[in-house]
C-alpha cells in the first residue's frame, strides 16, 4: 500500500472515526549496510540497527513533514528515470554527525 492509498483510507473513513485517531506518517527512504541483532552485553541485550545509514535514516526523520517522504541524493539517483517516482526540487540540509552537508528531496504524489 502506497502513502497515498494510506491517506485516502483514513480521509474516506466516517467522521467519528477521524474523531478517534489521529494518524501521522513521517517517511524516509536511505540505503547501506547495517548490523542488525542482539547487541550489548549478556546481562543486558537490546535488539537493534545500528549503522550510517539507519543514523541518516533516523537524522531525515527529522526533516520529514507530516504525510510526506524524504529520501537522500543517492536514493533519489537510483529511481529519477522511473516515471513512478516524481521529486521536489534538491535541498541541502545539515545534519548532526555528518561532516558534509546531505542533498534530500520529498517524494511528490504523482
Amino acid at each position: 500500500m502506497d502513502i497515498g492509498s494510506l491517506r485516502q483510507r483514513v480521509v474516506s473513513r466516517p467522521s467519528g472515526f477521524l474523531g478517534k485517531l489521529t494518524l501521522t506518517v513521517y517517511c524516509w527512504i536511505s540505503q547501506g549496510p547495517a548490523v542488525i541483532g542482539n547487541i550489548g552485553s549478556p546481562e543486558h541485550l537490546d535488539y537493534s540497527i545500528v549503522g550510517e545509514a539507519v543514523n541518516l535514516a533516523a537524522r531525515l526523520c527529522g526533516f520529514a513533514g507530516p504525510m510526506s517522504i524524504i529520501v537522500p541524493e543517492f536514493v533519489y539517483s537510483e529511481t529519477k528515470g522511473n516515471p513512478r517516482f516524481h521529486y521536489s526540487p534538491e535541498q541541502i540540509i545539515e545534519i548532526k554527525g555528518f561532516e558534509q552537508p546531505i542533498t534530500v528531496r520529498s517524494l511528490a504524489p504523482a
